[in-house]
C-alpha cells in the first residue's frame, strides 16, 4: 500500500494548485473590454475554480474529457495554467491505472491466500473422513506403516503428510 502514497499525494496536491492558479478567472471576466487584462469569454460566467469543491469537480470533469480549454486564457498565469493542465491530463490517467493495478494485485494476493487455506482445510476434512471410515485395527496398522520413528530409544513416531500437487 505504501507504493500508492505518491499517487495519492499528487492527486490531493493538484487541487489546491489549480484552485490558486484559476480562482480569479471570473473577476477577470467582469473587467471592461478596454482593460488589457479582461477575459474575452462571454455567454457564461466562469466559476470552475472559485472554491475547492468546484475545483475538484472541474478537474474530475476534465479527466473525463469535459473541459473548456479557452477558459485558461482568463487565468492570471496562462502559460503556467496550461502547462499544469497538460501535465495533469497526461499524468492523471497513468496514475489511476497504476492505482487500479495495485489494488487488483492486492486483491488477487488476498484471494489466493484464502484459497490456499480453504484447500488445506478441505484436504484435512477428507483425511478425517477417510480415517473415520477405516476400522481401528486397520488405521493403527496404516499409521504404523507410514509413520517415521523419531528416535531409536522410544516408540514415538511421526506421520508426515505430503502436500505435493
Amino acid at each position: 500500500m505504501l507504493k500508492l502514497v505518491p499517487s495519492f499525494t499528487f492527486i490531493i496536491l493538484i487541487f489546491p494548485v489549480f484552485y490558486f492558479v484559476g480562482k480569479d478567472m471570473d473577476a477577470k471576466q467582469k473587467l471592461e473590454d478596454t482593460n488589457p487584462h479582461a477575459c474575452r469569454i462571454s455567454g457564461y460566467t466562469i466559476y470552475t475554480y472559485n472554491t475547492f469543491p468546484e475545483t475538484f469537480i472541474t478537474l474530475f470533469r476534465a479527466s473525463m474529457g469535459g473541459y473548456d480549454y479557452e477558459e485558461f486564457s482568463c487565468a492570471n498565469y496562462q502559460a503556467l495554467t496550461k502547462t499544469l493542465f497538460v501535465l495533469y491530463m497526461f499524468v492523471m490517467p497513468i496514475m489511476m491505472i497504476n492505482i487500479l493495478i495495485a489494488m487488483m494485485g492486492n486483491t488477487y494476493t488476498t484471494v489466493i491466500a484464502q484459497a490456499e487455506k480453504a484447500w488445506r482445510q478441505q484436504y484435512a476434512q477428507i483425511v478425517m473422513v477417510l480415517e473415520r471410515s477405516v476400522g481401528k485395527e486397520r488405521l493403527a496398522a496404516s499409521q504404523l506403516e507410514y509413520s517415521i520413528r523419531l528416535d531409536q530409544v522410544s516408540w514415538r513416531r511421526r506421520i508426515t503428510v505430503s502436500w505435493g500437487r
